[in-house]
């Protein structure tokens, strides 16, 4: 039986990665998504019919126990601020203050986990940031966590900036400079796949070793000729990324 207190539905404003995964988990587990808004009419549409729901124009005719709004981070505070202020609404967003959005009952409901287009995941594998303006709505945040089995944690605004950031260097940087690593080679002919044992093992270390101690490399050992060899064949973006990232590992290591 549902308490009056608990959300049993929730409406989307967004339909991008995070819309798409966090509606379609919360319609897998009961949750009725009342409605989907978004600014691109196409992709708004086809998750509506996903999670049998309605498209719905107007943003701010969306009802439900919750709205989480799942936009781009420009757009967060001024959609925010046109929903009605008796609407509990909360949003996705990792680097936005709370506080510097005006709407008395909004809230935070930050995953932290990368997700990919039409892959769903399971709930215990997404940590959730929660933050609320009211104690009810952080009460009914927390239930809600805990019915889905999500790993939750409670922090303000400055503490989840810095779980952003972080986040930032773990799968944005590397993920670039995976796709630099690719290029490279494509560049030359050469097969990329042959890579994919190395980056195996190195997600692997870096999930069950400790990291200061499984860095390796020329900068790790200190192989200034090999680091100059490695120079002369880069230039412009890559030459820099190469630069600054070998020596802030010179300079991690370099009293070892």
């Amino acid at each position: 039986m549902i308490l009056s207190s608990e959300i049993s539905s929730v409406a989307f404003i967004g339909s991008g990665k995070v819309a798409y995964v966090l509606s379609t988990l919360f319609y897998e587990n009961g949750i009725r998504i009342s409605g989907i808004s978004s600014r691109n009419e196409l992709t708004g549409k086809a998750l509506a019919n996903q999670v049998q729901s309605e498209f719905v124009e107007d943003f701010t005719s969306l009802r439900a126990d919750l709205i989480v709004v799942s936009i781009n981070d420009d757009s967060v505070k001024s959609v925010i601020e046109q929903i009605n202020p008796s609407q509990k609404v909360v949003y996705s967003a990792g680097a936005i203050d709370l506080e510097s959005i005006s709407h008395p009952n909004c809230g935070v409901f930050y995953p932290l986990q990368t997700f990919t287009q039409g892959k769903t995941l399971k709930s215990n594998a997404i940590p959730i940031l929660l933050e609320a303006k009211e104690v009810d709505l952080r009460n009914q945040l927390e239930s809600f966590c805990s019915k889905f089995g999500f790993n939750f944690q409670y922090c303000d605004s400055e503490q989840r900036k810095h779980f952003h950031l972080s986040a930032v260097f773990l799968n944005n940087f590397i993920n670039h400079l995976a796709y630099v690593s690719k290029t490279k080679l494509e560049e030359k002919g050469l097969n990329w796949e042959l890579l994919l044992p190395l980056l195996k093992e190195t997600c692997d270390k870096l999930l069950y070793s400790d990291l200061y101690n499984c860095q390796t490399g020329p900068a790790r050992r200190g192989d200034l000729s090999i680091i100059q060899e490695h120079q002369k064949m880069l230039s412009g973006k890559h030459l820099e990324i190469y630069n600054v990232i070998t020596s802030s590992i010179l300079d991690t290591y370099k009293n070892d």
